[in-house]
């Protein structure tokens, strides 16, 4: 899924103004990803996302050690 946020004038972390003739996805002095405000449908879906996505490997762990 796409996500289409806008994008913050300057970094929520340390305050770096972006200058509008640079690319601003991420903050040049502390790396901060660059975005608004972040929506509560968007909220729920990382939320969702992080409960239901297992890596692949955790069943062979599991294998290793019954229960």
């Amino acid at each position: 899924m796409v996500h289409v946020v806008a994008k913050a004038p300057a970094c929520a972390n340390c305050a770096y103004v972006f200058v509008l003739t640079e690319p601003a996805e991420f903050c040049p002095r502390c790396g901060q990803q660059n975005h608004g405000s972040l929506g509560v449908g968007h909220v729920a879906e990382e939320f969702l996302e992080g409960v239901f996505h297992f890596d692949g490997k955790i069943f062979r762990r599991c294998e290793k050690f019954p229960l």
